[in-house]
């Protein structure tokens, strides 16, 4: 278990009896079923440190966010059957600033309420933002984008972060990988920046921005959507460019022609996290990056 013993909050529940009187009959027929109860549904948004979790999407082997917070809200609600559903899914060891998720529930607890009862229940690597309640909402099915941003260290090791960020500890060429960042705006096939095949490989990145927050750079990229270990593969690739493995006319021309694609190297996922999930089509011209994602 990862909450902690704390007894559930005081809450109205629908399956009360609605005059208040223990053990009073009901006034309908027999032959009347009951009405349908009425179901809650909440919105919230957590950030949490992915390194000792296997990605937000429950497994049958392995301890993983999605499963943690459907204890946790099981044990608040006492609703052994609550689901908890992602925006998406993250891998092994990515983190998260701004993991959205709904569920609903028999049960009402006001929203300042069922935030501190979380607060006093989430292990130390888990944070909850917001909680919200929704006339309705389903945080995968409504999300437009969302907008991830990638850490780099250069020239030496982070003794502090290990878990935070990529260090590229070799001498590069950071203009040609400034130059390669901004092809990948736009509309293209990422075929060659995916970890597995997709039906349709064809995705638009609005922005894909590079910010010097000296030692640490960050790579920012807000898009509709992303294939799987995409944001990876790109920064992979713009360390090839960095390197000398590869040219920034090499990297633009994997999104022009996958199948010749150069681009070999996948990013750790230690160095990359969600920043926030978009709901309304403009969101992402509002979206911005101040510091470095650890510092959120």
């Amino acid at each position: 278990m990862y909450y902690n013993s704390i007894s559930p909050p005081h809450f109205n529940s629908a399956t009360e009896n609605s005059s208040g009187k223990e053990g009073e009959k009901s006034s309908l027929p027999s032959s009347e079923a009951p009405a349908e109860k009425e179901r809650h549904c909440y919105r919230i948004v957590l950030s949490f440190n992915g390194t000792n979790y296997f990605g937000w999407q429950r497994q049958k082997c392995g301890n993983t966010v999605q499963e943690t917070m459907e204890e946790i809200l099981r044990n608040v609600f006492r609703e052994k059957d609550l689901v908890l559903t992602g925006c998406g899914r993250t891998d092994t060891g990515v983190h998260a600033l701004g993991m959205t998720a709904s569920f609903h529930t028999v049960t009402r607890i006001p929203e300042e309420e069922l935030k501190n009862c979380l607060d006093k229940r989430v292990p130390r690597d888990i944070l909850v933002r917001e909680v919200r309640e929704m006339a309705s909402f389903n945080a995968h099915a409504e999300a437009k984008g969302k907008s991830y941003v990638y850490t780099v260290k250069l020239h030496n090791y982070s003794l502090f972060l290990p878990d935070g960020c990529w260090c590229w500890l070799e001498e590069g060429d950071l203009e040609a990988v400034k130059s390669a960042l901004k092809s990948v705006e736009g509309t293209h096939d990422f075929r060659a920046f995916s970890g597995r095949p997709a039906p349709d490989s064809r995705r638009t990145v609005f922005r894909a921005e590079f910010y010097d927050f000296s030692p640490m750079i960050c790579f920012y990229f807000a898009g509709n959507g992303y294939l799987h270990k995409m944001v990876r593969r790109l920064v992979g690739g713009l360390h090839e460019v960095y390197v000398g493995k590869i040219t920034a006319q090499d990297f633009a021309d994997a999104l022009q022609d996958p199948a010749c694609a150069k681009v070999r190297e996948v990013a750790p996922a230690k160095g990359l996290y969600l920043k926030k999930v978009f709901y309304s089509p403009e969101e992402w011209k509002l979206d911005t990056l101040e510091h470095p994602p650890f510092f959120y």
